[in-house]
């Protein structure tokens, strides 16, 4: 019964209104951030993408009649002087409040300051009289024709749509200083500058205004460059009063033609036969996203971006039972040490399991089913952190491979000149040597440096 409050009392915070049990695609969801366009009067263009929703169901808005942008979550584009270029929308699903576990605990700190780690984060949306909204969103090509790579492009964030929700629908001039963040970035990279807060929430200024005959969004200020095939991050952004009005979103991006043509054909196959379900539905359109890196051969980085992002949706979908019995003398898990090495090690029914920071909330189920991306367990807090120890220190796998040295570090290897100094995976990451090379193994890295030299 506690249970059950508990969670109504959620629903109401989140401003969603329960309609019917279950999960359901709905009408497609549109705005004129869909595809390349210029903002003007005649020449906007609008592409609509599948919308699905989970239970309770809600219906994403336009967020003002003079911009027809969506409300609840932002658009990714390249800025012009005469308008964004936006990235097309393949599939949203409009998710609820059990996408919060999700979060890594710095996230959830810079949604709601002083947030523990196991506190429940919708309890506390409803504690400060907050509202929340929460999407998945997978992006694709749209500004970008099929002959040019988004790997290695520049793009920014538009919270246009957000703002506009606290404006009267056919005001056209209207502006925003709001707090927003990018968290969790895979395959992402700061831009060359105005590069949007990342691990972090930073105001950023947010305008709308006439020029001329057009209407124009301004400035170019929430950037980042996408590096990988496949890309992955969360962004947060708050409004309103003392930011009470809240969108987090979950993006997966597709950085090349090939896979965003693939995922378009996927989320749009009709499932629609007989005696199909919209959960079975939902889970054979989710599933055939899932295949596209191994129906595309690609590489490993960007193939577990996807799947990762893939079942982090399916674990967060499962059905939510109303009348499941509510357990108060269960032990909840103890965190026995936060961030140790980035990990952190949390005590359960007599054992310990360290598991990364940024993979949001500890669940015995998560462990079991082996969904995180890392995780380590022991009878003693020390054995799990010898562990992690371990992980997470550069070893020396191979000495001057012909000149390079091949380091192994977190799952990866990774080679370097020998006279460059010591390893460093920052380095690595902003280019900081003069060659460098990362592989799944010490063959791989070997075979990408004979490339290099041949």
């Amino acid at each position: 019964m506690k249970k059950l409050l508990l969670f109504l009392l959620v629903l109401l915070s989140f401003s969603i209104v329960p309609q019917v049990s279950g999960l359901q695609r709905l009408d497609d969801a549109w705005d004129t951030a869909s595809t390349s366009f210029i903002l003007g009067e005649d020449n906007s263009i609008t592409v609509f993408a599948p919308q699905w929703t989970l239970w309770p169901i809600w219906n994403l808005t336009t967020s003002n009649g003079e911009y027809r942008l969506i409300g609840e979550m932002p658009a990714i584009g390249v800025y012009k002087r005469e308008g964004y270029d936006f990235r097309q929308k393949l599939l949203i699903i409009n998710l609820n409040e059990s996408a919060l576990e999700l979060l890594p605990r710095h996230m959830r700190q810079a949604i709601i300051p002083g947030i523990k780690q196991f506190d429940n984060m919708g309890e506390e949306i409803v504690k400060n009289n907050l509202k929340c909204h929460i999407c998945a969103v997978i992006t694709g090509k749209g500004s970008h024709t099929d002959d040019v790579t988004m790997v290695g492009k520049e793009f920014n964030l538009s919270f246009h749509g957000f703002i506009g929700r606290h404006f009267q629908p056919n005001l056209a001039d209207f502006a925003a200083d709001i707090p927003v963040g990018m968290f969790v970035p895979k395959g992402v990279l700061a831009a060359s500058h105005d590069t949007i807060p990342m691990e972090r929430c930073g105001a950023i200024h947010v305008s709308c205004h006439r020029d001329g005959p057009n209407k124009c969004l301004s400035p170019d200020n929430a950037r980042f460059t996408a590096i990988s095939e496949i890309s992955s991050f969360w962004t947060v952004a708050k409004n309103g009063g003392p930011g009470d009005d809240i969108i987090i979103t979950y993006h997966l991006l597709l950085n090349t033609a090939r896979i965003s043509d693939a995922a378009y054909w996927a989320v749009n196959y009709d499932y629609d036969y007989d005696l199909i379900p919209a959960a079975a539905k939902y889970d054979l359109m989710l599933a055939a996203v899932r295949r596209i890196p191994n129906e595309l051969n690609l590489d490993e980085f960007s193939a577990s971006v996807l799947k990762d992002w893939v079942d982090n949706v399916v674990h967060v979908s499962r059905e939510f039972n109303p009348e499941e019995p509510f357990s108060p003398t269960e032990e909840p898990p103890k965190l026995a040490h936060e961030n140790y090495h980035g990990f952190n090690v949390v005590e359960y029914r007599g054992k310990f399991y360290g598991i990364q920071q940024d993979q949001g909330a500890f669940y015995m189920s998560k462990i079991e089913n082996g969904d995180y991306n890392v995780s380590f367990d022991g009878n003693s807090l020390e054995a799990v952190q010898a562990r992690i120890t371990d992980y997470v220190t550069p070893k020396l796998d191979f000495e001057n491979y012909h000149a390079f040295n091949i380091i192994e570090y977190m799952g990866g290897f990774y080679g370097i000149l020998q006279n460059e100094g010591a390893f460093d995976i920052n380095r690595i990451m902003n280019g900081g040597y003069s060659a460098s090379f990362a592989g799944n193994s010490q063959a791989q890295v070997r075979e990408r440096i004979d490339d290099h030299l041949n």
